[in-house]
Formats: C-alpha cells, sequence, structure tokens
C-alpha cells in the first residue's frame, strides 16, 4: 500500500481563507459587469451570516448556488492565480520533498471543488477531497469539514489503496484527522485554541512555523 500525505488548504497550503478571497473576487467582477443581482445576493447572505443568523455552511451553499455560471473556467482560473501569490512555500517545500520520496498526495479541504480541482491540478497532486457545488436547489449538500471530511478523505485513500502516513493542517477542525493513527502530524502555524486542544487529545504533531 502505497503512503499518501493529506494536505489542507486554507491556513495551511494558501496562508489565507480562500473562501472569503472568493467573495472579495466575485463582488468585484459582478460589479465590473453590471450584475448587480448577484452583488446584492452575496451581500444578503454574508451580512446573514456576520449577524449570525445563518451557519457558515448555510452561507457558503448559498454563495456557491448564485455563483455558479457566473464563474467559468476563465474567471476560476483568475481567481487561482490570485490564490498563488499566498501560497505557503514552507509546506510546499516539504510536500515536494515528500513527493520525491514517492508519496501520494492529496488536498482535502472545504473549500469548494470548483477551485480546488484546479489548484491540485496546478501543483502537480495526486487527488483531492472538497466541497461539492451545489447545482439543483434543495439538494442535500454538505461542507466538508470535520467528520465529514475525515469520513470522505479515508474511503478516498481507501479507493485508491493509499494509506494516509502524513497529515497537514492548521486548524482543530481536523481533529477527527489528527485522531487517525499515522506517521506526522504537522501543525502549520497553529492558533493557541487548536494546540491546547491537539495537547488535550494527547496528539502528537510537528511545528511547521512559517512568516
Amino acid at each position: 500500500m502505497r503512503k499518501g500525505i493529506v494536505i489542507d488548504l486554507d491556513g495551511s497550503l494558501i496562508k489565507t481563507n480562500t473562501f472569503q478571497k472568493y467573495i472579495v473576487f466575485v463582488t468585484k467582477k459582478v460589479i465590473r459587469v453590471f450584475r448587480f443581482d448577484i452583488a446584492i445576493a452575496l451581500f444578503y447572505w454574508v451580512a446573514l451570516r456576520k449577524c449570525r443568523c445563518i451557519t457558515h455552511e448555510k452561507m457558503k451553499y448559498h454563495v456557491l448556488r448564485r455563483t455558479l455560471f457566473f464563474m467559468n473556467s476563465s474567471r476560476l482560473e483568475k481567481f487561482v492565480d490570485w490564490l498563488m501569490s499566498d501560497i505557503n512555500i514552507c509546506v510546499k517545500n516539504v510536500l515536494e520533498v515528500k513527493r520525491a520520496q514517492g508519496y501520494y498526495i492529496c488536498l482535502s479541504t472545504a473549500a469548494p471543488e470548483s477551485y480546488v480541482r484546479i489548484i491540485s491540478d496546478r501543483l502537480g497532486f495526486e487527488g483531492f477531497c472538497a466541497s461539492s457545488i451545489p447545482v439543483n436547489r434543495g439538494e442535500v449538500w454538505y461542507e466538508n469539514v470535520r467528520e465529514m471530511k475525515k469520513n470522505n478523505t479515508l474511503n478516498f485513500l481507501k479507493e485508491r489503496d493509499i494509506k494516509m502516513s502524513i497529515l497537514i493542517t492548521d486548524h482543530y477542525d481536523d481533529l477527527p484527522l489528527l485522531y487517525e493513527r499515522k506517521e506526522y502530524n504537522y501543525l502549520v502555524n497553529p492558533s493557541l485554541k487548536t494546540l491546547k486542544s491537539c495537547r488535550a487529545a494527547g496528539i502528537k504533531f510537528e511545528l511547521l512555523i512559517s512568516k
């Protein structure tokens, strides 16, 4: 069975929150082409989230639904161009070393597959797990996070005869994956809450600190 690395996106491979940047990017684009209907919808759902009237998952669902057709392949490529300036070089270097040693690299994230697929392809990763794009109104949709992320990731790797040997993440949301037995857990610039959560759970880890 081949060894694999699972790498988180936001705060780990990319230094920033990519979905927040996605909202900013789309808002600028729709205003430039006078699609104020989309701009108003984005403001509405983000405002509801800011007021804690809805969950992050519900906001993400509606933002993705509303921007589904506007964000075509060309705009998604330009958005990823913007994200690449925030790549964490420290993490990228670790991945390059492990790739040379034969590890399978899987990007696993709560970000939507529309742009995760492009990031994965550009960086030469062999697989990815991400939140799906809700195409049909009212369809059952779940964000790829916490237990859902763990189950999706492990099933994805199992189908390809890959064993998760290394996890790279920055966030306590990944505690379900951190609990899984493996060679190493790397925490990237973790918050105090993440450090406390991992230590309280008895999870062993190594730190990856970058500027």
